[in-house]
Protein backbone atom coordinates (compact mmCIF):
# COMPACT_ATOMS: atom_id res chain seq x y z
CA UNK A 1 0.00 0.00 0.00
CA UNK A 2 1.49 3.62 -1.19
CA UNK A 3 1.80 6.06 1.66
CA UNK A 4 1.14 9.69 1.17
CA UNK A 5 4.86 11.41 2.28
CA UNK A 6 4.01 14.86 4.78
CA UNK A 7 0.78 16.22 4.51
CA UNK A 8 2.04 20.07 4.63
CA UNK A 9 2.97 19.45 0.44
CA UNK A 10 -0.89 19.42 0.27
CA UNK A 11 -3.01 22.83 -0.53
CA UNK A 12 -6.29 23.07 0.03
CA UNK A 13 -6.98 23.43 -3.66
CA UNK A 14 -4.89 19.99 -4.02
CA UNK A 15 -7.45 17.85 -2.52
CA UNK A 16 -10.78 19.80 -3.93
CA UNK A 17 -9.70 20.60 -7.41
CA UNK A 18 -6.69 18.36 -8.51
CA UNK A 19 -7.82 16.09 -11.26
CA UNK A 20 -3.70 14.31 -10.12
CA UNK A 21 -4.18 14.36 -6.41
CA UNK A 22 -4.11 10.64 -6.12
CA UNK A 23 -1.45 10.41 -8.15
CA UNK A 24 0.75 13.08 -7.03
CA UNK A 25 0.98 12.22 -3.41
CA UNK A 26 1.93 16.04 -2.26
CA UNK A 27 4.83 18.58 -3.92
CA UNK A 28 6.28 22.03 -2.79
CA UNK A 29 5.37 23.49 -6.07
CA UNK A 30 1.35 22.51 -4.96
CA UNK A 31 -0.93 23.75 -6.10
CA UNK A 32 0.90 23.94 -9.68
CA UNK A 33 -0.54 27.21 -10.97
CA UNK A 34 1.24 29.19 -13.75
CA UNK A 35 4.65 29.79 -13.34
CA UNK A 36 4.07 33.60 -14.27
CA UNK A 37 1.09 34.75 -13.00
CA UNK A 38 2.12 38.15 -13.01
CA UNK A 39 1.57 38.33 -16.90
CA UNK A 40 -1.66 35.98 -16.86
CA UNK A 41 -3.26 38.07 -19.32
CA UNK A 42 -0.48 38.03 -21.92
CA UNK A 43 0.76 34.78 -21.11
CA UNK A 44 1.18 32.26 -24.06
CA UNK A 45 0.57 28.89 -22.88
CA UNK A 46 2.04 27.07 -25.98
CA UNK A 47 5.48 29.41 -25.46
CA UNK A 48 5.65 27.24 -22.57
CA UNK A 49 7.42 23.91 -21.97
CA UNK A 50 5.54 22.86 -18.81
CA UNK A 51 2.23 21.11 -18.07
CA UNK A 52 0.59 23.42 -14.66
CA UNK A 53 -2.68 22.75 -14.13
CA UNK A 54 -3.65 26.31 -15.60
CA UNK A 55 -2.19 25.41 -19.20
CA UNK A 56 -4.47 25.76 -21.78
CA UNK A 57 -3.50 25.63 -25.79
CA UNK A 58 -6.33 26.15 -28.52
CA UNK A 59 -5.62 24.96 -31.82
CA UNK A 60 -6.31 28.25 -33.87
CA UNK A 61 -7.15 26.18 -37.16
CA UNK A 62 -9.43 23.05 -35.48
CA UNK A 63 -10.96 24.96 -32.57
CA UNK A 64 -9.43 21.56 -30.58
CA UNK A 65 -8.99 22.98 -26.65
CA UNK A 66 -6.36 21.42 -25.17
CA UNK A 67 -6.24 21.54 -21.24
CA UNK A 68 -4.24 20.08 -18.51
CA UNK A 69 -6.84 16.79 -17.88
CA UNK A 70 -6.09 16.26 -21.74
CA UNK A 71 -2.27 15.98 -20.76
CA UNK A 72 -3.46 13.74 -17.99
CA UNK A 73 -5.82 11.79 -20.10
CA UNK A 74 -2.98 11.02 -22.88
CA UNK A 75 -0.95 9.51 -19.96
CA UNK A 76 -1.70 5.98 -18.29
CA UNK A 77 -1.23 5.64 -14.50
CA UNK A 78 1.87 2.63 -13.49
CA UNK A 79 -1.40 -0.05 -11.57
CA UNK A 80 -3.15 0.16 -15.60
CA UNK A 81 0.20 -1.08 -17.08
CA UNK A 82 1.00 -4.74 -17.85
CA UNK A 83 4.22 -5.73 -19.38
CA UNK A 84 4.37 -9.53 -20.55
CA UNK A 85 7.85 -9.41 -21.97
CA UNK A 86 9.64 -12.16 -23.81
CA UNK A 87 12.27 -13.84 -22.27
CA UNK A 88 15.62 -13.81 -24.69
CA UNK A 89 18.36 -14.74 -22.11
CA UNK A 90 20.83 -13.00 -20.45
CA UNK A 91 22.30 -10.00 -22.08
CA UNK A 92 25.88 -9.52 -22.06
CA UNK A 93 28.09 -6.92 -19.34
CA UNK A 94 28.66 -4.52 -21.93
CA UNK A 95 26.08 -3.17 -24.59
CA UNK A 96 27.90 -0.39 -26.97
CA UNK A 97 26.17 1.66 -28.83
CA UNK A 98 27.49 4.67 -31.36
CA UNK A 99 28.69 1.50 -33.76
CA UNK A 100 27.98 3.16 -36.74
CA UNK A 101 30.71 5.47 -36.11
CA UNK A 102 32.83 2.63 -36.73
CA UNK A 103 34.37 2.28 -40.25
CA UNK A 104 32.15 0.16 -43.08
CA UNK A 105 33.27 -3.31 -42.71
CA UNK A 106 34.19 -3.65 -39.31
CA UNK A 107 32.88 -6.07 -37.10
CA UNK A 108 31.89 -5.23 -33.80
CA UNK A 109 33.20 -8.17 -31.25
CA UNK A 110 30.02 -8.17 -28.75
CA UNK A 111 26.96 -10.34 -29.28
CA UNK A 112 24.26 -7.23 -28.49
CA UNK A 113 24.67 -3.49 -29.71
CA UNK A 114 22.19 -0.71 -29.11
CA UNK A 115 21.42 2.44 -31.56
CA UNK A 116 20.06 5.20 -29.73
CA UNK A 117 17.04 7.67 -29.98
CA UNK A 118 19.53 10.62 -31.58
CA UNK A 119 20.81 7.58 -34.48
CA UNK A 120 17.20 6.94 -34.98
CA UNK A 121 15.97 10.26 -35.83
CA UNK A 122 19.18 11.59 -37.27
CA UNK A 123 17.99 15.34 -37.15
CA UNK A 124 14.29 14.35 -38.77
CA UNK A 125 11.35 15.31 -37.58
CA UNK A 126 8.29 13.46 -36.76
CA UNK A 127 7.13 10.83 -38.93
CA UNK A 128 9.87 11.08 -41.49
CA UNK A 129 11.70 8.93 -39.40
CA UNK A 130 9.88 6.10 -40.76
CA UNK A 131 11.48 6.36 -44.53
CA UNK A 132 14.83 5.84 -43.04
CA UNK A 133 17.01 3.45 -45.23
CA UNK A 134 18.35 1.63 -42.86
CA UNK A 135 15.18 0.13 -41.31
CA UNK A 136 13.60 -0.83 -44.66
CA UNK A 137 15.40 -4.38 -43.70
CA UNK A 138 17.87 -6.30 -41.34
CA UNK A 139 20.44 -6.34 -43.32
CA UNK A 140 20.35 -2.55 -44.01
CA UNK A 141 20.59 -1.84 -39.95
CA UNK A 142 23.43 -4.61 -38.91
CA UNK A 143 25.32 -3.13 -41.85
CA UNK A 144 24.85 0.40 -40.53
CA UNK A 145 25.36 -0.82 -36.81
CA UNK A 146 28.74 -2.68 -38.35
CA UNK A 147 27.42 -6.26 -37.06
CA UNK A 148 27.21 -9.48 -38.75
CA UNK A 149 24.05 -11.80 -38.21
CA UNK A 150 24.25 -12.55 -34.50
CA UNK A 151 24.24 -9.69 -32.03
CA UNK A 152 21.24 -8.87 -31.24
CA UNK A 153 20.28 -5.24 -31.26
CA UNK A 154 17.82 -2.83 -28.70
CA UNK A 155 17.14 0.44 -29.33
CA UNK A 156 17.64 2.82 -26.61
CA UNK A 157 14.65 5.36 -26.64
CA UNK A 158 16.69 7.43 -23.95
CA UNK A 159 17.62 11.09 -25.08
CA UNK A 160 17.30 14.61 -24.62
CA UNK A 161 13.83 16.62 -24.26
CA UNK A 162 14.18 18.16 -28.07
CA UNK A 163 14.15 14.40 -29.21
CA UNK A 164 11.63 12.92 -27.13
CA UNK A 165 9.33 15.75 -27.37
CA UNK A 166 9.89 14.87 -31.12
CA UNK A 167 9.07 11.35 -30.54
CA UNK A 168 5.69 12.19 -28.87
CA UNK A 169 4.76 14.72 -31.25
CA UNK A 170 4.62 12.00 -33.86
CA UNK A 171 1.75 10.43 -32.42
CA UNK A 172 -0.03 6.68 -31.03
CA UNK A 173 -0.33 5.86 -34.79
CA UNK A 174 2.69 6.86 -36.27
CA UNK A 175 4.63 5.44 -33.17
CA UNK A 176 3.10 2.21 -33.47
CA UNK A 177 4.33 2.45 -37.26
CA UNK A 178 7.83 2.87 -35.40
CA UNK A 179 7.61 0.17 -33.59
CA UNK A 180 6.70 -2.24 -36.17
CA UNK A 181 9.28 -0.60 -37.92
CA UNK A 182 11.82 -1.76 -35.27
CA UNK A 183 10.67 -5.27 -35.66
CA UNK A 184 11.19 -5.48 -39.48
CA UNK A 185 15.05 -4.00 -39.27
CA UNK A 186 15.24 -7.22 -36.45
CA UNK A 187 15.42 -4.94 -33.02
CA UNK A 188 14.52 -6.93 -30.40
CA UNK A 189 14.13 -4.79 -27.43
CA UNK A 190 13.30 -1.11 -26.59
CA UNK A 191 14.13 0.86 -23.12
CA UNK A 192 10.96 3.30 -22.44
CA UNK A 193 11.94 6.93 -23.01
CA UNK A 194 12.35 9.16 -20.07
CA UNK A 195 10.40 12.04 -20.73
CA UNK A 196 12.45 14.53 -18.26
CA UNK A 197 10.66 15.70 -15.08
CA UNK A 198 12.24 18.87 -13.30
CA UNK A 199 13.11 19.98 -9.66
CA UNK A 200 9.70 20.82 -7.72
CA UNK A 201 11.86 22.38 -4.82
CA UNK A 202 12.56 25.26 -7.10
CA UNK A 203 8.78 25.53 -8.26
CA UNK A 204 8.43 23.64 -11.00
CA UNK A 205 5.45 22.12 -11.21
CA UNK A 206 4.81 18.42 -9.88
CA UNK A 207 1.54 18.75 -12.26
CA UNK A 208 4.47 18.54 -14.96
CA UNK A 209 6.24 15.60 -13.55
CA UNK A 210 3.29 13.34 -13.27
CA UNK A 211 2.39 13.93 -16.45
CA UNK A 212 5.82 12.57 -17.67
CA UNK A 213 5.87 10.14 -15.72
CA UNK A 214 2.35 8.72 -17.36
CA UNK A 215 3.41 9.34 -20.44
CA UNK A 216 6.75 7.02 -20.20
CA UNK A 217 3.70 4.50 -19.04
CA UNK A 218 1.47 5.42 -22.15
CA UNK A 219 4.24 4.54 -24.34
CA UNK A 220 5.03 1.29 -22.44
CA UNK A 221 1.99 0.32 -22.86
CA UNK A 222 1.54 1.09 -26.61
CA UNK A 223 4.45 -0.71 -27.40
CA UNK A 224 3.37 -4.08 -24.66
CA UNK A 225 -0.05 -3.39 -27.05
CA UNK A 226 2.56 -3.85 -30.66
CA UNK A 227 3.82 -7.20 -29.18
CA UNK A 228 7.16 -5.64 -29.19
CA UNK A 229 9.75 -6.27 -26.05
CA UNK A 230 9.61 -3.19 -23.86
CA UNK A 231 11.82 -2.22 -21.15
CA UNK A 232 10.18 -0.10 -18.61
CA UNK A 233 12.67 2.65 -17.11
CA UNK A 234 12.52 2.84 -13.42
CA UNK A 235 12.12 6.40 -12.55
CA UNK A 236 10.63 8.64 -9.52
CA UNK A 237 9.67 11.74 -8.46
CA UNK A 238 9.66 11.00 -4.85
CA UNK A 239 8.83 8.29 -2.08
CA UNK A 240 5.21 7.44 -2.81
CA UNK A 241 6.73 6.35 -6.56
CA UNK A 242 9.29 4.50 -5.58
CA UNK A 243 6.57 2.45 -3.32
CA UNK A 244 4.46 2.15 -6.51
CA UNK A 245 7.43 0.82 -8.78
CA UNK A 246 8.30 -1.60 -5.95
CA UNK A 247 4.57 -3.33 -5.56
CA UNK A 248 4.17 -2.86 -9.39
CA UNK A 249 7.54 -5.25 -10.39
CA UNK A 250 6.44 -7.41 -7.76
CA UNK A 251 3.54 -8.19 -9.14
CA UNK A 252 4.54 -8.57 -13.07
CA UNK A 253 4.55 -12.29 -13.45
CA UNK A 254 6.05 -11.42 -16.96
CA UNK A 255 8.08 -8.84 -16.41
CA UNK A 256 12.37 -10.18 -16.86
CA UNK A 257 13.96 -6.68 -17.94
CA UNK A 258 14.26 -3.28 -16.80
CA UNK A 259 16.33 -0.10 -17.22
CA UNK A 260 17.56 2.80 -15.41
CA UNK A 261 19.11 6.02 -17.01
CA UNK A 262 21.71 8.18 -14.75
CA UNK A 263 22.15 10.52 -17.71
CA UNK A 264 20.86 13.90 -15.48
CA UNK A 265 22.39 12.57 -12.51
CA UNK A 266 25.81 11.06 -13.07
CA UNK A 267 27.93 12.34 -10.62
CA UNK A 268 28.33 13.07 -6.60
CA UNK A 269 25.36 13.16 -4.39
CA UNK A 270 22.84 13.38 -7.08
CA UNK A 271 23.98 9.77 -8.44
CA UNK A 272 24.65 8.51 -4.87
CA UNK A 273 20.85 8.95 -3.91
CA UNK A 274 19.81 8.05 -7.13
CA UNK A 275 21.68 4.90 -7.32
CA UNK A 276 20.51 3.87 -3.45
CA UNK A 277 16.84 4.43 -4.15
CA UNK A 278 17.21 2.29 -7.16
CA UNK A 279 18.67 -0.88 -5.17
CA UNK A 280 16.00 -0.25 -2.58
CA UNK A 281 13.79 -1.09 -5.53
CA UNK A 282 15.00 -3.79 -6.69
CA UNK A 283 15.95 -5.41 -3.46
CA UNK A 284 12.59 -4.98 -2.34
CA UNK A 285 10.42 -6.76 -5.19
CA UNK A 286 12.17 -9.24 -4.79
CA UNK A 287 12.52 -10.28 -8.57
CA UNK A 288 15.19 -12.15 -10.43
CA UNK A 289 15.27 -9.27 -13.47
CA UNK A 290 18.33 -8.13 -15.82
CA UNK A 291 18.79 -4.51 -15.65
CA UNK A 292 19.83 -2.29 -18.30
CA UNK A 293 21.73 0.62 -17.05
CA UNK A 294 22.25 3.80 -19.29
CA UNK A 295 24.12 6.86 -18.63
CA UNK A 296 27.01 5.42 -16.35
CA UNK A 297 30.43 5.26 -17.79
CA UNK A 298 33.36 3.35 -17.83
CA UNK A 299 34.40 4.31 -14.73
CA UNK A 300 31.77 3.12 -12.88
CA UNK A 301 30.14 0.72 -14.63
CA UNK A 302 32.24 -2.58 -12.59
CA UNK A 303 30.95 -0.76 -9.24
CA UNK A 304 27.28 -0.49 -10.61
CA UNK A 305 27.29 -4.00 -11.83
CA UNK A 306 28.54 -5.29 -8.82
CA UNK A 307 25.75 -3.80 -6.51
CA UNK A 308 23.02 -4.58 -8.60
CA UNK A 309 24.59 -8.42 -8.69
CA UNK A 310 24.74 -8.33 -5.13
CA UNK A 311 21.17 -7.02 -4.92
CA UNK A 312 19.43 -9.94 -6.55
CA UNK A 313 19.71 -9.06 -10.61
CA UNK A 314 22.40 -9.13 -13.70
CA UNK A 315 22.99 -6.05 -15.49
CA UNK A 316 24.37 -4.42 -18.80
CA UNK A 317 26.05 -1.51 -18.62
CA UNK A 318 24.42 0.32 -22.18
CA UNK A 319 27.28 3.03 -23.19
CA UNK A 320 28.86 5.01 -26.00
CA UNK A 321 32.28 5.73 -24.32
CA UNK A 322 34.58 2.77 -25.42
CA UNK A 323 33.69 3.87 -29.17
CA UNK A 324 33.47 7.27 -28.81
CA UNK A 325 36.91 7.77 -26.79
CA UNK A 326 38.45 5.55 -29.33
CA UNK A 327 36.92 6.87 -32.74
CA UNK A 328 36.49 10.40 -30.86
CA UNK A 329 39.83 11.00 -28.95
CA UNK A 330 42.41 8.32 -30.28
CA UNK A 331 41.80 7.20 -26.47
CA UNK A 332 42.90 4.05 -24.78
CA UNK A 333 41.14 2.61 -21.88
CA UNK A 334 43.33 1.31 -19.57
CA UNK A 335 43.28 -0.06 -16.21
CA UNK A 336 45.60 0.26 -13.55
CA UNK A 337 47.51 -1.92 -10.64
CA UNK A 338 44.10 -1.15 -8.91
CA UNK A 339 41.78 -2.31 -11.15
CA UNK A 340 41.18 1.78 -11.93
CA UNK A 341 39.92 3.34 -15.55
CA UNK A 342 41.42 5.58 -17.07
CA UNK A 343 41.55 6.71 -20.81
CA UNK A 344 45.15 8.14 -22.13
CA UNK A 345 45.68 8.70 -25.99
CA UNK A 346 47.44 6.15 -27.76
CA UNK A 347 49.13 6.86 -31.90
CA UNK A 348 50.31 3.34 -31.81
CA UNK A 349 46.65 2.14 -33.08
CA UNK A 350 44.47 3.56 -35.19
CA UNK A 351 41.42 4.78 -33.89
CA UNK A 352 38.83 2.32 -35.10
CA UNK A 353 41.15 -0.12 -33.68
CA UNK A 354 41.47 1.67 -30.29
CA UNK A 355 37.66 1.80 -30.71
CA UNK A 356 37.23 -2.08 -30.76
CA UNK A 357 40.17 -2.45 -28.20
CA UNK A 358 37.92 -0.06 -25.53
CA UNK A 359 34.94 -3.00 -26.13
CA UNK A 360 36.67 -5.67 -25.33
CA UNK A 361 39.01 -4.29 -22.59
CA UNK A 362 35.72 -3.16 -20.49
CA UNK A 363 33.69 -5.69 -21.15
CA UNK A 364 36.58 -8.55 -19.98
CA UNK A 365 36.83 -5.91 -16.93
CA UNK A 366 33.08 -5.84 -15.82
CA UNK A 367 33.28 -9.35 -16.13
CA UNK A 368 36.49 -9.93 -13.91
CA UNK A 369 35.91 -7.31 -10.97
CA UNK A 370 32.44 -8.91 -11.20
CA UNK A 371 33.32 -12.67 -10.77
CA UNK A 372 36.03 -11.97 -8.11
CA UNK A 373 33.00 -10.20 -6.23
CA UNK A 374 31.28 -13.66 -6.46
CA UNK A 375 33.90 -15.68 -5.45
CA UNK A 376 34.40 -13.20 -2.24
CA UNK A 377 31.60 -13.85 -1.28
CA UNK A 378 31.22 -17.56 -1.93
CA UNK A 379 34.30 -17.84 0.28
CA UNK A 380 32.68 -15.58 2.91
CA UNK A 381 29.49 -17.95 2.79
CA UNK A 382 31.29 -20.73 2.99
CA UNK A 383 33.53 -19.79 6.10
CA UNK A 384 29.65 -18.99 7.79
Amino acid sequence: MVKYIDQSLWSDECVTKCIIYNLCHGSPSAPCKCLNPHIQNQRKCSDCQYICRERIIEDEETGLVIDFASYVRDGLPLEKLEINQIDLGQPPFLISTNTNRLPVGSKVPLNYVGIDIKEIFHGRNGSSVLDRPIFETEKALRKYLRINDAPTIMAILNGKDDILENFWAMGKLNRLKLYKLFEKAGIKFATCPTFSIIDETLGFPASHNVCMLLRHNRVADEMQQAEFNVVPNIYWRNESDILKWIDWISHQDKLYYISRDFSRTKKGAPFKKQFSDFIKIIEEANKKLHVFIIGVGCVKAAAVTMNIENAGCTCSIVTPDPVMEGIGKGAELKLNSNGDVSFSKNWDFNKDELAMKNILTLNNHIDKYCAKNRQAKFKSNKAV
